[in-house]
C-alpha cells in the first residue's frame, strides 16, 4: 500500500488511486452485495402483498382525501 501511495505522489497521471489497486474486485464484489440486499428486501415486501389489497387501500385513500 506504500508503494502505491508513494507512486502516486511520484506521477499523479499514471497511478491516480490512493489505494491498493489488488482490492477492487472486493470493494466490487462488496457493492454488489449491499446493492442486492438492498434491492431484495423491498421487493420481497412488495411480492407478498396481494393486487387487491394495494387497490382497496388506494380507492379508501381516494375517498378519505375526497372528505377532507
Amino acid at each position: 500500500m506504500a508503494k502505491v501511495i508513494l507512486l502516486y505522489h511520484l506521477n499523479k497521471d499514471i497511478y491516480p488511486f490512493a489505494f491498493d489497486m489488488s482490492n477492487q474486485i472486493w470493494i466490487l464484489g462488496f457493492i454488489i452485495v449491499v446493492v442486492t440486499i438492498a434491492s431484495i428486501g423491498p421487493a420481497w415486501g412488495a411480492a407478498r402483498v396481494k393486487a387487491v389489497q394495494t387497490v382497496f387501500y388506494e380507492k379508501n385513500a381516494c375517498w378519505n382525501a375526497r372528505l377532507a
